[in-house]
């Protein structure tokens, strides 16, 4: 097909991209510049009267999409084991509503990775408390070793005996919809969850799981030391490129309970909040005829957001905003550097060295000059640091760009 070129520049520009990829010719017949193209395009487009917004498809409503990577994420000792086997032990059983949203029943597999002998006293007190005498078998299987998610082949292993699980799930009339991975830290030997290229690299091989099978990646993950404002543990690309998040801490107000926050919910409301505590299930008595126990969850009312001055968040401060002066400066006048490959971010995206986005801050005005050296250079990184923590910028291989959104 013949389209009409709209400038010179564009002329040259596709000359440009004929003469290396073969893809696009260009010529110039009597009626003027034309723009033929080669090959049929795999691209699609929507008029502007047909677009209209597509359903969401929801596991949990507005807490888990029907497919993607989502996050439960919590210190430790805040029962993120028993939250998440209980939500999706009801998914497998086919309960009508999960964490008080509507849910649709689904096979479930579940990679104890970090604890599998108390994953099996859990789910052993679940039955016994919830079950009851319920006789139709329920598609939730355990899986007790690690998988190393870096690893090409302990991957492919992985994949074949979930499709295996899955064929029987099939059989009883179930589809697999959700594999759970407890936890991620020790689904990654070895790994440096702050390494932007292992953890970029684990996030896409969850991320191509989830799309080749049809289903929901559920992680089971751990807060970075500054507890749930700083969010998932090592790279930030984990929180941003996640479908949804839901975060657990400890009630200041009484320690035996757990206070859940759905973070992030893609394409859904956020900020809905639950609390739980545990109640103990007899599990009969071991080897020596010692009394054995679990517990299981129960939910109660969450306790009401405290009201008061709203705290500036840190990614606002005057410190925060000089950062991002600094950054579109130096991005006009240089110098500048092409993004590293990031998933979502398009191809030739500029970013900025940080030690330089740091000196050129301190030199227009940070809050921190004329402190010592090491109190600025501290001071700068924190603020870059918000910014990140708020989805505002980004970082890879130590060059931070700007996140459009």
């Amino acid at each position: 097909c013949n389209a009409p070129a709209t400038s010179k520049y564009m002329l040259r520009q596709m000359n440009k991209i004929g003469a290396t990829s073969g893809r696009l010719r260009m010529s110039e017949p009597f009626g003027g510049p034309r723009l033929a193209f080669s090959r049929t395009s795999r691209f699609t487009s929507i008029a502007f009267e047909d677009i209209k917004a597509p359903t969401q498809p929801w596991r949990v409503k507005h807490a888990l999409p029907m497919t993607g990577v989502a996050f439960i994420v919590g210190a430790s000792g805040t029962r993120k084991t028993f939250f998440s086997l209980d939500g999706l032990l009801k998914l497998a059983a086919g309960t009508q509503t999960v964490w008080g949203r509507k849910s649709k029943q689904c096979g479930v597999i579940y990679v104890a990775a970090e604890d599998p002998a108390g994953c099996r006293a859990r789910v052993d007190a679940w039955r016994r408390d919830k079950a009851g005498h319920r006789t139709s078998p329920v598609p939730f299987e355990l899986v007790p070793q690690a998988p190393n998610l870096l690893d090409g082949e302990d991957l492919g292993d992985l994949t074949a005996h979930v499709c295996q699980i899955a064929s029987r799930y099939e059989d009883m009339g179930i589809p697999l919809g959700v594999l759970a991975f407890d936890t991620l830290s020790a689904c990654l030997p070895g790994a440096d969850e702050n390494s932007s290229v292992e953890m970029s690299r684990a996030m896409s091989a969850l991320q191509a799981l989830s799309e080749e099978l049809g289903i929901l990646i559920v992680i089971v993950a751990h807060f970075g030391k500054q507890g749930a404002e700083r969010g998932i543990r090592g790279w930030s690309g984990l929180g941003a490129n996640a479908d949804g998040v839901i975060g657990l801490e400890l009630d200041p107000a009484d320690p035996l309970a757990t206070n859940v926050t759905f973070n992030k919910v893609k394409n859904g409301p956020a900020g809905g909040r639950l609390a739980f505590c545990l109640t103990e299930v007899d599990l009969g008595v071991d080897d020596d005829g010692d009394p054995m126990t679990s517990c299981v969850v129960k939910f109660h009312d969450a306790p009401p957001v405290q009201e008061g001055r709203r705290k500036k968040a840190p990614s606002d401060s005057p410190g925060a905003k000089i950062i991002l002066r600094a950054l579109e400066q130096l991005l006009e006048v240089g110098p500048t550097f092409v993004v590293p490959p990031y998933p979502g971010v398009p191809a030739n995206t500029s970013g900025v060295d940080r030690k330089k986005l740091r000196v050129h801050a301190e030199l227009i005005g940070h809050p921190s000059s004329g402190l010592k050296p090491d109190t600025v250079k501290r001071m700068i990184n924190k603020d870059i640091s918000s910014l990140i923590a708020d989805n505002k910028l980004r970082e890879q291989d130590g060059i931070i760009w700007r996140i459009n959104r």
